[in-house]
């Protein structure tokens, strides 16, 4: 699989990446991939995109679309239902593969047990605040925008920290 920089990908496709549809690429825009304030966003949209490589290759392989523009051209065609859920697939493969489930564990409660050695107790009390506070440091530690971390909390239960 090679990566390939695209000038104004963004702007054309409105995506930070995409999949060639051949299946042998990953498209990136350019701008964003050479911008180190990016790279958080990027590192998710190329496991994204991965996503699609090993959930939907299936879908991928008898398209063939070679540009940006055919790529809007295919996108249009799919019903919005099914195109949700196929995104919504690659979104949550993503997460799974930047923030593993046990690494995520550990790292939660090492951050949950200095919050509470610095007097944070009432996880529950305290509401969205409290988790966007863990998510800060959790986001370093992974690579990932505190919003994937706080997905990932919550979509593994981890919330509140026991």
């Amino acid at each position: 699989m090679r990566l390939e920089p695209l000038q104004s990908l963004k702007e054309s496709g409105d995506v930070d990446a995409l999949l060639r549809g051949d299946l042998t690429t990953i498209m990136v825009d350019a701008g964003e991939y050479m911008d180190d304030r990016s790279q958080n966003r990027i590192r998710f949209s190329i496991a994204h995109e991965l996503g699609h490589f090993v959930l939907h290759r299936d879908i991928y392989q008898g398209i063939g679309y070679g540009s940006v523009e055919e790529w809007i051209e295919f996108v249009q065609k799919i019903p919005e239902v099914q195109y949700g859920y196929v995104e919504q697939q690659a979104y949550e493969f993503a997460g799974r593969l930047l923030v593993p489930v046990d690494r995520l564990r550990l790292e939660l409660k090492a951050v949950a047990d200095t919050a509470e050695r610095a007097g944070f107790m009432k996880w529950d009390a305290s509401g969205d605040a409290a988790l966007e506070y863990i998510a800060g440091p959790l986001s370093r530690v992974f690579g990932v925008s505190s919003q994937v971390i706080e997905k990932r909390i919550i979509r593994e239960r981890l919330w509140p920290p026991r």
